[in-house]
């Protein structure tokens, strides 16, 4: 029973837990046309997620033909923040699955999104605690997805991985 505790289930969000395609599009959307460029295809943003919100501005940017400047990644920051549980919902059945791992071993979310969003939509949706902190900003955990921020997370300083009851 020992090597149940060693057990770690780790969720990327976007696009595995949570559909978060449209507010995040919205947003980029809405950054643009605050630097003076037209929307871009709500499908074509989602195409630039994956690799954080830096790399999504960047894409963004490039894409509208809008120079890339250092406010843009803070603003489009504070536009998300406002808008991130809009339409941001689980997929369907996911909330089981996450509950059904939580009962074989400890479960995380391993995300590039940073923590304060994070945590927001977490909790927005329900969850109240699949990892307690997770500093993904830290030099010593980089902002990983994948089996290398798997490892990583488990056991590294900087992500505390819940194992209580809270939550889904």
């Amino acid at each position: 029973m020992g090597h149940l505790q060693r057990r770690l289930i780790a969720f990327d969000l976007d696009g595995t837990l949570i559909d978060s395609s449209r507010d995040l599009a919205d947003s980029v959307n809405q950054l643009l046309v605050e630097f003076g460029a037209r929307e871009l295809p709500r499908d074509a943003i989602t195409r630039m997620v994956g690799e954080g919100a830096r790399v999504l501005v960047r894409r963004a940017l490039v894409a509208s033909g809008v120079p890339e400047t250092p406010e843009a990644i803070g603003r489009f920051l504070d536009i998300y923040d406002t808008r991130l549980l809009d339409h941001t919902r689980p997929y369907d059945g996911v909330l089981d699955v996450v509950r059904a791992a939580r009962e074989h071993a400890r479960v995380a979310v391993l995300t590039n999104k940073p923590t304060a969003p994070t945590e927001k939509i977490l909790a927005g949706l329900g969850n109240a605690r699949p990892v307690r902190r997770c500093d993904w900003q830290r030099r010593t955990l980089p902002a990983e997805t994948g089996p290398r921020g798997t490892a990583r997370a488990d056991g590294a300083g900087g992500c505390d991985i819940g194992d209580d009851d809270d939550g889904w």
